[in-house]
């Protein structure tokens, strides 16, 4: 009634090569997943973008000229080649 290691295993369809490709399966993707670090391909770039809001009193853009009115501004969430003109006179040009 006794049932032997061996013939459990080749019915399971595991034996000592299965598992054997399994560790080298997992040492391969091991290596890759180092080197993709090593290589910077893990790398993000994030921008923080302040949220607060200056005291601006009209925005503009390009060469149009054309005065927008947005009701909270600063450079990070103003699009890229406006000016911020600000309520003392001052102004600021969000490149």
């Amino acid at each position: 009634m006794g049932i032997s290691l061996s013939s459990f295993k080749s019915k399971q369809g595991f034996g000592r090569q299965g598992i054997m490709a399994i560790n080298r399966m997992n040492g391969v993707m091991a290596i890759l997943l180092c080197g993709m670090i090593l290589l910077g391909g893990a790398n993000v770039e994030v921008e923080a973008c302040p949220q607060y809001c200056l005291d601006v009193e009209y925005m503009t853009c390009g060469n149009s000229g054309t005065k927008q009115y947005p009701s909270c501004i600063n450079c990070c969430l103003a699009p890229k080649g406006c000016t911020l003109h600000l309520a003392d006179g001052t102004t600021q040009y969000c490149g």
